[in-house]
């Protein structure tokens, strides 16, 4: 929560307005659930955050079995990129980082062959 203090006004009074932070929210729509792919994989992904997209800082792509893949950048409300896994059966999880580290997530799995 972000607190913001004005200047006094005439009556030396002093106007106080508290900012709320919210976490970042992201929906995977490629790859799709449960699907095979070859090793090249196109990634698609919606974003959202109550604070509008500018809060957004980064989506990170990670897979249980390749680690931290690539950071994407944002633009407006949808990331998009293409990787490389290696064979085997993946959690991928992307996760959405906003600017003041709140975070939101989703994970499909995937079957690289």
């Amino acid at each position: 929560m972000l607190l913001y203090a004005c200047a006094p006004d005439a009556d030396d009074s002093v106007d106080i307005a508290l900012a709320q932070n919210f976490a970042p929210n992201i929906s995977i729509s490629a790859p799709v659930a449960g699907s095979a792919y070859g090793t090249v994989v196109d990634v698609r992904a919606s974003v959202s955050d109550g604070n509008g997209v500018a809060d957004i800082a980064t989506v990170e792509v990670w897979s249980d079995i390749d680690g931290l893949i690539e950071d994407i950048p944002v633009l407006g409300d949808s990331v998009h990129t293409t990787i490389a896994l290696t064979v085997g059966a993946h959690a991928l999880e992307l996760v959405v980082v906003d600017m003041d580290g709140e975070t939101g997530d989703d994970t499909v799995m995937i079957v690289v062959e």
